[in-house]
């Protein structure tokens, strides 16, 4: 293994860019779509966002985007087909990579059907299915005899009243994004206050688990069809400020990754998949707690990391046997937000940088205005207008390109 210099994947860039190539990110989620432009900006990549907020997307104001495009929004199978065969024929589109789990599920079920548009490496529809709902993966863990807390599926509010989990239980929804409605209950109190304030239960059942007192940490991996091609293991240090990621800590951890392969193994996953994890402080064990098989919030902190999963991914499409092999460099990467409050508190300023940290800073520097406005928004404001990108309907797009 070698990590990569100056860029976490250079050789990615040249293989993706030896023919011509014009990727679309697909994406509802603002969020996600902006981290994933960045990491094909850190691989020299430029790209179109789809998106079903043209005026209100981030994307258009980086210089990484090639331009925005609507997203119609609820597309049928049909209709997503014709979409992506027209970016095709108007925009030159050659790639698509989905950048949440609407556009991820609804590309595993079409994507050998948009040809000669080439998908980012994606799992079956069942596969992706039975990962993201959380009552689904928890089932599967058990089938597969893999570690993880005991649970029960609440389908009424009496239900609060006669499981065998003890007091302290985490409830969330079966299909959510970000930790939305996900919440820790202490007392049976609680859960029934929580339940009574979740509006769509009973009609949606709620996934009740067991809480895991210790701390987190996550596994990703890009993987070839079963077979774990990129991994990063990182853990959390703090939130940022307004809610932002606070700063990762990369490291090496054999009985996470061991766990890793035996669950992408015995599915036979493809694609890419970020898998939390929690390590038990009663036993010193590591526990599944549920798996994202998508773009996820912190994947441009991986590429920092020196492992850019979405140019990998994209060399994964193209040809398996010529992955560039790179691995992750281990220690904390501070992003702009987080480095400049702890160069106000911590004495030894120095060992705050690092490669991949320098990276980050780099990338904020030279690329300003999406995170500008990101600030701008938590404030109420308005966004800036972008003096250099262009955006608006397809035609409109296609006519500058």
């Amino acid at each position: 293994m070698r990590e990569l210099m100056p860029g976490p994947n250079q050789m990615a860039r040249m293989r993706v860019q030896s023919g011509t190539v014009r990727i679309l990110i697909t994406s509802e989620n603002d969020d996600l779509a902006l981290h994933t432009l960045q990491c094909l900006n850190l691989a020299g990549l430029n790209a179109l966002v789809a998106t079903p907020d043209v005026r209100r997307s981030r994307c258009r104001l980086s210089r990484a985007c090639l331009g925005v495009i609507e997203l119609p929004e609820n597309l049928t199978r049909r209709e997503a087909i014709g979409f992506f065969r027209t970016q095709a024929v108007q925009l030159g589109v050659t790639h698509v990579v989905p950048a949440d789990i609407t556009q991820t599920r609804l590309l595993a079920a079409i994507h050998s059907q948009i040809a000669p548009i080439v998908s980012f490496p994606l799992s079956d529809s069942k596969t992706i299915s039975d990962m993201d709902d959380k009552s689904r993966f928890a089932e599967l863990l058990q089938q597969l005899g893999l570690p993880g807390p005991r649970f029960t599926l609440l389908r009424s509010r009496a239900d609060a009243d006669h499981h065998s989990l003890g007091e302290d239980v985490v409830v969330k929804p079966l299909l959510s994004e970000g930790g939305k409605g996900v919440r820790r209950c202490r007392m049976t109190t609680e859960l029934k206050a929580a339940l009574a304030g979740t509006p769509t239960f009973p009609a949606q059942p709620l996934l009740l688990q067991e809480y895991i007192p210790g701390e987190d940490i996550d596994l990703t991996v890009l993987a070839d069809h079963g077979r774990i091609t990129h991994w990063t293991i990182h853990q959390r240090s703090g939130v940022g400020p307004g809610g932002e990621n606070g700063s990762l800590i990369f490291v090496d951890n054999d009985e996470v990754l061991r766990l890793g392969w035996k669950l992408i193994a015995a599915t036979g996953f493809h694609g890419l998949a970020h898998i939390d994890m929690r390590k038990d402080y009663r036993d010193g064990t590591i526990k599944f707690i549920e798996v994202n098989p998508r773009v996820y919030g912190s994947i441009h902190f991986a590429a920092y990391a020196g492992v850019n999963f979405v140019a990998l991914g994209l060399e994964l499409a193209a040809d398996s046997r010529m992955l560039t092999e790179t691995r992750q460099i281990c220690g904390a990467v501070h992003p702009p937000s987080t480095l400049l409050r702890l160069l106000f508190c911590n004495k030894e300023k120095l060992q705050l940088f690092n490669l991949a940290t320098f990276r980050a800073l780099r990338q904020a520097v030279c690329d300003p205005l999406p995170r500008i406005a990101s600030v701008l928004q938590r404030c109420g404001n308005q966004m800036p207008r972008n003096p250099w990108k262009r955006h608006g309907r397809p035609q409109q797009v296609a006519q500058r390109l």
